[in-house]
């Protein structure tokens, strides 16, 4: 690691203020030795020769070179962890799978209870989605499901790059969203009311971790879904 340069200011203002307040305390010294009698003057044996205020002076400078090497150093780390942040970020850009969705208008229940997700950039390892609905996906083999206080989980080992895979919502709460936005002229149509929110927690192959999510919300005065996203989170 590089080490940063010191301020020449820094140094010149630091060296020259220990100067001054050895030459202060010299002349004080040396004033009150030359104007006072013999019994009342600073015994050297006490406050020292000329020799002994250098090696102070030595010790002053000496403190003060060390404090601005700690300074240099906290700077020097900060930026180092700046760059190493950067770093990591453009690696897990690189390296992270990119889930997306799209949903457009919809005539039928069939339709609305199958939602489309598209997986992108990098394969996607150790997939949990998690929903506030029951739901299927018919697409893989072997998905484990779990519910915890009414959120559904599912569980999927890996899921390619370049892969679309269907999660298939429970029809009869499909068919009461198709009835919301028939009967739309009943409620407000301003609200834009829950249809389901969709987690998907994943890794990639170093195993650092991620979150997407999708937020479906009913348009009634529109008759169709609109998708609330996040972008993919670092976790």
């Amino acid at each position: 690691m590089k080490k940063k340069q010191f301020k020449l200011s820094e140094v010149i203002t630091l060296t020259v203020g220990a100067i001054m307040f050895i030459i202060g305390i010299s002349s004080l010294i040396y004033v009150y030795n030359d104007i006072l009698p013999q019994s009342s003057k600073l015994p050297v044996s006490i406050w020292g020769t000329v020799s002994d205020w250098v090696i102070v002076f030595i010790t002053i400078v000496t403190a003060v070179l060390l404090l601005l090497t700690l300074k240099s150093q906290k700077e020097v780390q900060a930026d180092q962890a700046k760059i190493n942040k950067l770093g990591m970020y453009d690696i897990r850009c690189k390296h992270s799978a990119r889930f997306d969705m799209m949903i457009t208008d919809f005539v039928n229940y069939e339709e609305l209870s199958l939602i489309k997700i598209f997986v992108s950039n990098a394969m996607a390892l150790d997939v949990t989605i998690s929903m506030d609905v029951d739901h299927e996906i018919p697409t893989f083999r072997d998905v484990k499901k779990e519910v915890h206080s009414k959120i559904f989980d599912s569980y999927i080992q890996a899921i390619p790059k370049d892969c679309e895979f269907i999660i298939k919502i429970d029809n009869e709460i499909a068919k009461k969203t198709i009835e919301l936005i028939k009967n739309y002229e009943l409620i407000i149509p301003s609200d834009f009311h829950p249809f389901c929110n969709i987690n998907i927690f994943y890794k990639d192959n170093s195993g650092f971790d991620y979150i997407k999510r999708f937020r479906l919300m009913v348009d009634p005065q529109r008759g169709r879904i609109n998708v609330d996203k996040t972008n993919d989170m670092y976790l």
